[in-house]
């Protein structure tokens, strides 16, 4: 239940961070938020991990809570970059920046993306349904795919564009965070599937 709660605040996080950009709103204090509280329920399950492995384990139970140690540590790193994510968000608010048309295009693509993945792993933890895997591991290609690329875009717009180039390096750096967390959601997905299923 811990770790579902801390999904649910995890996802809430990223998506919100991405809509606030696309609308051009701050939703910083809402995010730093709901980090303290993943901070705190990862804490605890760290805590009672390390507890259940002091204690004697057979195989599977060995595997079970390594996976749990795993999905822990990727469901925290989620939440640290929906905070990069918020604060490229005030940013851009703070200084009275903002994106051009296509760049905002281009994000609300990768958006869309990693929600689709998002609700794929939330099928897998709620279902054990492991046939979303395939979904989500396209979908972190096509990330990783469309990063490079809209990076690649945009350092093209800076050199002929003066005036894009803060916000060009916000964007960049937003780009690596969204990155991550679909490698992130990858790395879940993979242990709970192998943990339901010792194969895919």
């Amino acid at each position: 239940i811990a770790m579902s709660n801390m999904f649910d605040l995890v996802q809430s996080s990223v998506q919100k961070g991405l809509v606030a950009i696309l609308e051009h709103r701050s939703v910083l204090d809402e995010v730093s938020n709901n980090e303290r509280q993943v901070n705190t329920i990862s804490n605890g399950i760290s805590k009672n991990l390390m507890l259940i492995m002091s204690s004697n384990m057979n195989m599977q139970e060995s595997k079970q809570v390594s996976m749990l140690f795993k999905t822990n540590i990727d469901m925290e790193r989620m939440s640290d970059h929906a905070v990069n994510i918020a604060e490229a968000g005030n940013k851009l608010i703070e200084s009275d920046l903002s994106f051009s048309v296509d760049t905002y295009d281009d994000l609300e693509n990768l958006s869309k993306i990693v929600v689709e993945s998002f609700n794929a792993l939330n099928n897998i933890i709620n279902t054990g349904d492991s046939s979303f895997f395939k979904l989500i591991e396209n979908n972190e290609k096509l990330i990783d795919e469309l990063c490079a690329k809209y990076r690649d875009t945009e350092i093209e717009r800076m050199s002929e564009d003066k005036k894009e180039s803060k916000a060009g390096v916000i964007y960049s750096e937003m780009l690596i965070d969204i990155e991550r967390v679909g490698d992130h959601i990858m790395n879940v997905a993979e242990s709970l599937c192998e943990s339901y299923e010792g194969q895919f």
